[in-house]
């Protein structure tokens, strides 16, 4: 009820404010519906623009909160495959002979160099040690790029220090009876300051005469995750920046130097035991979110530590505040419209109210000649109410009305008259148009066909490379020398420099293809002297081979092109508009073959005019039809095969050089077009 009342009083308010601005008639229809309307039709549009942004944000910050819990997963899943791939690499090493042999006589200075050799094979590896079977060390390798010190494992290693150098460290019994039975061992560390470690023990054994397995020695290899290998692997791979806490929520790294800078702890939330764990940060007065989860031991599926991935807010801030603008001016421009609707509408339903009003003022007046001229179809209670007022005002004045009313109807017939001139002249732009269009769409058919042809082959080539690169990829690293043997010959069989270089020269093909879409769209309108194109001396000889070249995969094995080339000197012509008079006429042949069938091009030179004939073993023209093949338009191939362009667009290019096309044909024996053009031909 109270809004009911407010609402009443807020709208007599803005009628008086329009009132006193005369923007609508005192107390008039037109006011009052026009008021009731736009209260009407603004009410829903900004509740309903409010509801859309507040959904809105809710939608993006589901969004982002969505990104980071995915790109944590992610995180976790690389962490725990990198521990595989440590293992994997471990147990290959164990079995190579050769770093058996060097354990086996503890040569030292060999070995360091094997290890620094795996190292180099897996940059991601920090550091490889070799032991005996009774747990002392033999050698240890560090990658150049590794800047920690040893961090020995309490529950597996002792170490020995001379200051603070470590100069000795041994393997503890615990290590090999954890090995008993197994041949290696995950181990996670966390190392306060710098992040944590994995380090895989891997257990080197030798066979005896029976085939029996006797411990040899044990390999210790270890990978750093500190915010090094978070930019370089983690960083890169997601976009997003991470951090590592302790089990106590204590920082130990991270990529985000705000974050370190701010010495953040999330002991107030641990043990965290659910992935989807989110926290909102403020750092100087920059928002951010992170998900957290545990990271998981391979051995006891305890948390040994934990990691975020965090993003920043700002950007959805944004994106949230570009979104309200945007539905502010939509809003802004929604309720201009209405309001210029409603005005519509009020003027076409209540106009005719106040135009009667007038006239009855001015008949009132003395002015008798009045009369109301229905514009569209009014209500039938206004028509019916200017219908009266128009007869009572006839009675008065009918032979004004008369005239005025043929006055009308000539109007009416004038304005009837040049929209039916206007149509007619559309329609013949119109029909004009569809020809042009046709024309052009039959000269790109060809090039088209090609750059399609060629994109097939090229993804055959492409597929026959992946292949070969997928069954190295897969096989090549660690196999035996047989099958290294039979890769090798797969990939001499392939030929795969052979099958690139086919690849580029189809993918030349296909450019050229395109090049010469633009030439002969460029030769249309040359015919129609739209522009003139550039004029060039170049070798007619070139342009045949580019041409053939083009439609070489119209030919297939199916035409054979025969070619008698003389010696001819270089003609000064427009380039492009040549090579399509030779991309016309070829492509004409080639279509005149059905089958199998033959092509001869000769050139020579005679004086300074150079003849070039082509001839084919083709279907021939008949006699009726050669005089108009120059036509434009007269085409002898069925419905939808063409639009008779081409050739007529070649006449006007050859005459334009002072030249002639000359064509002899006779039906089942083929078709001769001989070309004459001048040395000078532009």
């Amino acid at each position: 009820m109270k809004f009911k009342k407010r609402f009443k009083r807020k709208l007599n308010e803005f009628s008086d404010w329009a009132k006193g601005l005369n923007l609508l008639p005192k107390s008039s229809l037109r006011r009052v519906l026009t008021l009731w309307f736009l209260a009407l039709a603004l009410i829903p549009m900004i509740v309903i623009a409010g509801v859309d942004s507040f959904v809105y944000g809710r939608l993006l910050n589901r969004e982002l909160q969505t990104r980071i819990e995915d790109a944590n997963r992610g995180i976790t899943q690389d962490i725990r495959q990198l521990e595989i791939t440590l293992k994997e690499i471990g147990l290959r090493h164990s079995k190579e002979p050769y770093l058996k042999s060097l354990i086996k006589t503890r040569n030292g200075e060999a070995l360091v160099q094997k290890l620094e050799n795996h190292i180099s094979n897996s940059p991601f590896i920090d550091r490889i040690a070799a032991f005996t079977k009774y747990g002392g060390i033999i050698a240890w390798a560090t990658s150049p790029a590794t800047r920690f010190p040893f961090y020995p494992d309490p529950v597996f290693e002792n170490v020995i220090k001379r200051g603070k150098k470590t100069v000795f460290l041994e393997l503890k019994p615990a290590l090999a009876k954890q090995l008993d039975h197994k041949n290696q061992l995950i181990v996670e560390r966390i190392v306060p300051g710098i992040g944590f470690t994995i380090t895989c023990y891997t257990k080197v054994t030798i066979a005896d005469d029976r085939g029996k397995q006797y411990p040899l020695g044990y390999l210790r290899e270890t990978i750093l995750i500190n915010k090094d290998y978070g930019k370089k692997q983690l960083k890169e791979k997601t976009g997003l920046d991470f951090a590592i806490f302790d089990l106590n929520g204590k920082l130990l790294t991270t990529t985000l130097p705000l974050l370190r800078s701010a010495k953040y702890s999330i002991s107030n939330i641990v043990p965290i035991k659910d992935s989807k764990t989110s926290v909102d940060l403020i750092l100087k007065e920059q928002p951010f979110v992170m998900s957290l989860s545990p990271l998981l031991s391979s051995n006891n599926g305890k948390p040994y530590a934990y990691i975020g991935a965090i993003v920043s807010k700002v950007k959805l801030r944004e994106t949230i505040n570009s979104m309200r603008i945007a539905l502010i001016v939509f809003s802004l421009t929604l309720i201009g419209g209405i309001v210029y609707l409603i005005f519509l509408v009020s003027t076409k339903y209540l106009g005719p109210l106040a135009a009667l009003a007038n006239a009855i003022r001015k008949v009132k007046a003395g002015e008798f000649e009045q009369q109301l001229v229905e514009k569209g179809v009014p209500p039938q209670e206004l028509n019916t109410l200017i219908q009266a007022f128009n007869q009572m005002s006839q009675s008065i004045s009918q032979t004004r009305k008369a005239l005025e009313q043929k006055i009308l109807e000539l109007n009416e017939a004038n304005t009837r008259l040049k929209a039916t001139q206007a149509q007619l002249v559309h329609s013949a732009k119109m029909v004009s148009l569809g020809q042009l269009v046709a024309g052009v769409a039959h000269e790109l058919n060809n090039p088209i066909g090609y750059i399609y042809s060629n994109i097939t082959h090229l993804r055959e080539d492409i597929d026959r490379i992946r292949k070969l690169l997928d069954e190295y990829e897969k096989t090549e690293k660690g196999l035996p020398e047989n099958i290294k043997s039979t890769l090798k010959s797969l990939r001499k069989d392939l030929d795969v420099a052979y099958t690139l270089n086919d690849i580029d020269d189809i993918i030349n093909s296909c450019l050229e293809g395109a090049l010469r879409t633009k030439d002969i769209v460029t030769g249309l309108r040359n015919f129609s002297r739209l522009d003139e194109a550039e004029i060039k001396t170049v070798d007619i000889h070139e342009g045949l081979e580019n041409t053939l070249k083009l439609l070489s995969s119209q030919f297939k094995d199916r035409i054979k092109v025969h070619k008698d080339y003389g010696k001819i000197d270089a003609v000064t012509c427009h380039p492009s508009q040549i090579n399509q008079v030779l991309m016309n006429i070829l492509t004409n042949a080639t279509q005149a073959i059905k089958e199998s069938g033959d092509i001869w091009i000769t050139t020579e030179q005679i004086g300074d005019q150079v003849f070039i004939t082509i001839k084919d073993s083709g279907v021939g023209i008949p006699k009726e039809s050669i005089e108009r093949i120059f036509e434009p338009f007269f085409t002898t191939k069925p419905v939808g095969g063409g639009t008779g362009l081409g050739l007529s667009i070649s006449y006007g290019i050859i005459e334009k050089h002072r030249g002639e096309i000359i064509v002899e044909s006779a039906v089942g024996k083929g078709t001769t077009f001989i070309i004459r053009l001048p040395i000078k031909a532009a």
